[in-house]
C-alpha cells in the first residue's frame, strides 16, 4: 500500500490533495499509534492527535493544510478525502479545547459536517517543529527567498541584517 501525500508549498498555500493507493488503510494507520510516535507527543499540552473522527475510520483519501477551516473541509470532501492533516487547530485555540463552544452556531455546524462525511482530522504541529531544520521555517524562507538570512545556530530564526 502507497500513500501519496503532496504537501503545501508554503505557510499559506491552498489545500493540496493525495492520493492512496490499496484498501483497508485506517486513519490511525495513516498517522501512527502509540508504538511508533515519539513519546513526547503524548505528554500534556502537546497538539499531535486527531482532533475529531476515530482512528477506526477508513481513509478514502488525504488532504494536507496549513488549517482546517471550513472551507478547506468542504473542498477536501467535495474531493473524495476523509482524512485531513492539519498544522494549526480546527477548533479556534491551540489545544482544540471545544467545551466553551458547545451552543456556537458556527462550531456546531462544523462538528455536524464532519460527521455528516465521516471525517478525521489529524493535527500535525509539535512534531513538525521538531524536526530539524523545522519545515515550516524552510518552506516559507524557501518560497520567501529568505534562506541565505537562516541563522545556523538558531533553526527557527531569520536575520536579515
Amino acid at each position: 500500500m502507497q500513500i501519496f501525500i503532496r504537501c503545501p508549498g508554503h505557510l499559506w498555500d491552498d489545500v493540496k490533495f493525495g492520493q492512496i493507493g490499496g484498501a483497508g488503510i485506517l486513519a490511525g494507520d495513516a498517522h501512527g499509534d502509540r508504538h511508533t510516535r515519539p513519546a513526547w507527543c503524548d505528554r500534556p499540552g502537546r497538539v499531535d492527535k486527531i482532533v475529531a473522527g476515530t482512528a477506526q475510520t477508513p481513509v478514502r483519501g488525504i488532504a494536507t493544510t496549513m488549517m482546517s477551516t471550513f472551507d478547506v473541509l468542504q473542498r477536501a470532501v467535495a474531493k473524495g478525502r476523509n482524512f485531513i492533516i492539519t498544522h494549526e487547530p480546527t477548533f479556534y485555540n491551540h489545544l482544540d479545547a471545544t467545551d466553551q463552544f458547545s451552543s456556537d452556531p458556527t462550531y456546531q455546524a462544523k462538528q455536524r459536517f464532519i460527521k455528516e462525511n465521516i471525517v478525521v482530522i489529524f493535527r500535525f504541529h509539535d512534531h513538525a517543529h521538531a524536526l530539524q531544520p523545522d519545515p515550516l521555517v524552510a518552506g516559507s524562507a524557501r518560497m520567501l527567498g529568505w534562506t541565505q538570512y537562516a541563522s545556523p545556530t538558531e533553526p527557527r530564526s531569520i536575520t536579515t541584517r
